[in-house]
């Protein structure tokens, strides 16, 4: 992750924001020496936050314990039988 000043950003705001979005970098800017905003791409952002999300519904994260469970025990299904309880 690059760290830049608030003056650097707004010198290179074209160059950085391309960076960013183009090359699907982290840009950490600074203020006076201390971390002030974290710049990452639209696609980075709805990414987190729809982990967030998932992450607050304890009943989606129970299911994804549940299911990590399952694979460690070698419980698992195929898809053909997913398929079958899915849409039969």
């Amino acid at each position: 992750m690059e760290t830049i000043s608030v003056t650097e950003a707004k010198n290179t705001l074209s160059e950085l924001t391309r960076k960013i979005a183009e090359l699907g970098q982290t840009v950490t800017i600074t203020k006076r020496g201390k971390p002030y905003v974290v710049m990452v791409s639209a696609d980075e952002y709805e990414s987190i936050m729809e982990t967030v999300e998932i992450l607050s519904d304890a009943d989606a994260v129970a299911a994804i314990q549940k299911g990590r469970q399952e694979i460690k025990t070698g419980r698992k299904k195929s898809l053909e039988a997913v398929r079958h309880e899915l849409f039969c």
